[in-house]
């Protein structure tokens, strides 16, 4: 049987070398391009001999690997000539996640997005893959720019995609249509009629608990917590510096050398500086004042906003829910597509409400610790001050429980969050602006263009939007039967409903991708 060549994107987690080999023995897909973590690199060459490997962080800047050089500067694709307005609208705005301080020109985000889909062309038409896995939705510009190319080219892809149901995952062939076998099962339980076909079993648990304990917290809200945790912990740098540099007089000078080496294997090395290249990492001192940098200016952004938000919001209003996403992030780019500016488009949305309606918007927690996950604080003082104009919006404090605002809301609005399946358990309209698995439920609006914006606000004033119970176990269901209780990444261990261990992980893994390989292509 002829070997199928398989291209794993941003698969940074050594359990996909043990996904790969049971593909390789079971489906005969062979792995012949890898990008992962430089830490993952010996054991990957070393199960697939001849396999071409690139670190995530250099594949971010725009490397080449060593052995694909020669080749790769005698090549010049044909697609850099085409428009690809949307490849590089959404390309642009990922490299914010990059953008300490406005350090990028114009021209040289222009340059990095060329050299992806140069790049993605060669490395495409040189092995011709078969199929092509994600890890999770593409989101750092290079892993984008391979989606996008491989859908230009018909090359198969595979994605993990997050339920928003603690411990459960689905596959998906296409960021804009999610899951194909969801839209399968929904179609097909559609039909049904007796309540015991469309019981819950694996989602009944958190099912019940937005439904009826709504002051309690989300397990996806308690894995930012644990998260952000351990991320202030890595950043207690004074107790650490007096530990490393002072426990000895030869190691203090060893120790004080390396504050100024580059630092190439931590998330914070994605920093592109004002003035260098992108190809050039920071050092480790300079990161360190980056990050303290955005702390202070978050701690005034946070200050600032709890001095704007109402701690107890007025539930005897007509108001709708904005639910600000964090970014840049995946959720707004690419899962909101061009509607990743979310100030704008709040503003715009104001402007349609009803008279005498509310929009209360939420700001999302990650938002006030970008510093301890090595973002730039991305949000500003401004952002809030151009909203505030607006005599309608109203915020709300982010300690706020999300619940009980959706719970008395007249609808609720969000692009790929949480509170998208909060609102249809709790049976509010959802107003989606962004690319999730809530959108193939046949009740949400889709709020992608203004037309569609004006004629949703319009059917939830004159309250046309319902639907029962029934319907949206229907849909949940057909999500669980599309779902594997697995996680695609470490992270979300941190949530509470993960209970398979590592083997039993894998298998489900496996299993997810050759359930949609062989049935949903």
């Amino acid at each position: 049987m002829v070997k199928k060549k398989v291209f794993y994107a941003g698969c940074k987690e050594f359990f996909y070398i043990d996904i790969a080999k049971k593909l390789l023995k079971e489906k005969n897909l062979e792995p012949v391009y890898w990008t992962a973590n430089i830490k993952h690199k010996e054991k990957i060459v070393k199960e697939f001999p001849g396999i071409v490997f690139l670190d995530n962080f250099y594949a971010v800047r725009g490397y080449v690997p060593e052995i694909l050089k020669k080749e790769y500067n005698l090549f010049k694709s044909s697609l850099i000539d085409l428009k690809l307005l949307k490849l590089r609208k959404i390309s642009s705005y990922m490299l914010e996640r990059f953008n300490w301080n406005n350090s990028f020109e114009k021209k040289e985000r222009s340059d990095v997005i060329d050299f992806h889909i140069n790049f993605a062309d060669f490395i495409t038409e040189k092995y011709k893959p078969e199929i092509v896995i994600f890890q999770e939705v593409p989101h750092f510009v290079y892993d984008y720019i391979l989606y996008e190319i491989c859908k230009i080219k018909k090359i198969k892809t595979l994605i993990f995609g997050f339920t928003n149901i603690s411990g459960f995952a689905y596959v998906m062939n296409n960021i804009w249509h999610t899951s194909k076998k969801l839209n399968y099962n929904y179609k097909k339980n559609l039909n049904l009629s007796d309540k015991e076909n469309f019981k819950l079993v694996s989602f009944n648990k958190e099912y019940l608990r937005i439904k009826n304990k709504v002051e309690t917290e989300p397990p996806s809200e308690l894995w930012i917590k644990k998260k952000i945790e351990q991320n202030i912990s890595t950043l207690q740098i004074l107790p650490k510096l007096k530990k490393i540099f002072f426990s000895n007089f030869k190691t203090t000078f060893e120790n004080l050398g390396k504050l100024f080496k580059k630092n190439s294997l931590t998330n914070a090395s994605n920093m592109k500086l004002k003035n260098k290249s992108f190809k050039e990492f920071p050092s480790y001192i300079k990161i360190f004042f980056n990050i303290k940098k955005s702390e202070k200016k978050t701690l005034r952004l946070k200050k600032y906003y709890n001095e704007i938000s109402n701690k107890v919001p007025n539930f005897k209003n007509n108001y709708i829910n904005f639910f600000i996403h964090y970014e840049p992030e995946r959720t707004i780019s690419p899962q909101a597509g061009l509607l990743y500016d979310q100030i704008s488009l709040i503003d715009y949305i104001s402007k349609q409400m009803p008279k005498g309606w509310y929009l209360y918007v939420k700001e999302h927690p990650k938002t006030f610790s970008t510093h301890h996950l090595m973002r730039n604080q991305y949000r500003s003082k401004l952002d809030y001050d151009k909203l505030l104009k607006n005599k309608n919006i109203i915020f709300i404090n982010q300690n706020y429980p999300s619940l009980n605002l959706i719970k008395n809301s007249k609808a609720n609005i969000t692009g790929s969050g949480s509170a998208g399946l909060e609102s249809i358990i709790h049976l509010k309209p959802l107003m989606s602006f962004g690319y999730s698995w809530t959108n193939q439920f046949n009740y949400t609006l889709n709020i992608r263009t203004k037309n569609k914006l004006k004629k949703a606000i319009k059917l939830i004033e004159q309250n046309k939007v319902n639907f029962t119970e029934k319907d949206t176990l229907i849909f949940l269901k057909s999500l669980e039967q599309s779902s594997y209780n697995m996680y695609y990444t470490s992270g979300l261990l941190y949530e509470l409903n993960v209970s398979l261990d590592h083997k039993q992980n894998i298998e489900q893994l496996t299993n997810s991708i050759i359930d949609y390989y062989d049935n949903y292509f």
